[in-house]
């Protein structure tokens, strides 16, 4: 992938700190996981039925009654819910990076090493929210980098 080539002979050339460098890196490695999320999504919408792209059945539990423990002499409140059997659909609060990566593995789109790849990337995406950061992030390298530009070809041959 030519833009991470360029990406990293800037950074050798420009003799960067260990840390600047991981912050080259950083920003580089989110917005290649944003572009292989969007992938994921546009191929499980394709190998998915339309008009709503139903991807996965889940449970639906809905409360159709409470009865108060004063009533019954409980020690509490007693619930009663309807199971119900609904499909999730790509575009429901549910479908997710991680979801999509189980789809594209389950229907064996993708290896499972494409998946672990994949779900790598959710991984290191995910810890980059801020309020998530604990100590200083700069572990993300070349390596790192180059790990995720191969997921855009590999995703980009299967849409």
């Amino acid at each position: 992938m030519n833009a991470v080539k360029c990406l990293t002979a800037h950074i050798k050339g420009a003799k960067l700190s260990t840390r600047d460098k991981s912050s080259y890196y950083r920003s580089a490695i989110i917005i290649i996981c944003s572009i292989v999320e969007g992938l994921a999504y546009e191929i499980v919408r394709k190998n998915t039925t339309p008009p709503d792209h139903i991807f996965e059945d889940t449970q639906k539990y809905s409360e159709i009654c409470n009865i108060k423990s004063s009533v019954l002499g409980t020690a509490s409140d007693v619930h009663l819910y309807r199971r119900q059997k609904v499909g999730l659909k790509i575009d429901d609060d549910g479908a997710t990076f991680a979801r999509y990566n189980l789809f594209l593995k389950h229907h064996q789109i993708i290896s499972s090493g494409q998946y672990k790849t994949l779900d790598w990337m959710r991984r290191e995406r995910n810890k980059l929210h801020i309020q998530g950061l604990r100590k200083a992030d700069v572990d993300y390298t070349k390596i790192k980098l180059k790990r995720a530009a191969k997921a855009i070809s590999f995703l980009v041959n299967k849409i």
